[in-house]
């Protein structure tokens, strides 16, 4: 929550309130942090919960009205205040770094890869372990005289596929696992 000190629009008694409200909607018991400063005149009293986990931010400016704390290169009229804290910045901060609903898995990790060549045909072998769940998905890029870029090259533990027509030449490649939850190993 954040707001003005000459803000007299709005109660000052709003700002602590619904801080205060949003931790009742998250539920137990929460610790109020030392008072910090908040570039462009600001004041933070961060509260965390049980686990501490910090969880809201009461920040107070200091000479500021009624308005929308913005950054610099805003409009600095109705509602707007660029002259005072970069609220946009500090509340994306504040979820990028707080947000405790977002799990954050580890993506998948391709456990072997190999390839194989006969004539005119490569064929591609890897296999890859999800620690959130199952592989969705194989991709195979070769570079060199054909190029391939298949994002379809087989699903599950491991798979195997093969390109034919392949010209002869120099490649190099490379395999990605996807993971049940979308995210992409290294290759």
């Amino acid at each position: 929550m954040i707001w003005g000190s000459s803000d007299f629009t709005v109660a000052q008694g709003y700002g602590p309130l619904d801080a205060a409200a949003m931790r009742q909607v998250y539920g137990g018991s929460f610790t109020q942090g030392t008072t910090a400063s908040v570039p462009g005149s600001g004041s933070n009293i961060p509260h965390t919960d049980a686990n501490g986990k910090l969880r809201t931010s009461e920040i107070t400016v200091s000479g500021m009205g009624h308005a929308w704390p913005a950054c610099a290169g805003g409009q600095n009229s109705n509602y707007v205040s660029s002259a005072k804290v970069n609220y946009p910045a500090f509340v994306m901060d504040f979820w990028f770094n707080n947000t405790p609903r977002v799990a954050r898995a580890a993506p998948p990790t391709m456990s072997s890869c190999s390839a194989s060549v006969s004539g005119s045909t490569v064929t591609v072998n890897g296999a890859a372990n999800d620690p959130s769940g199952s592989i969705g998905g194989y991709k195979v890029v070769l570079n060199g005289p054909s190029l391939v870029n298949d994002a379809a090259a087989g699903s599950g533990a491991g798979f195997s596929k093969a390109y034919t027509g392949r010209a002869d030449g120099y490649y190099t490649g490379a395999v990605t696992a996807t993971g049940s939850t979308g995210q992409v190993s290294a290759a």
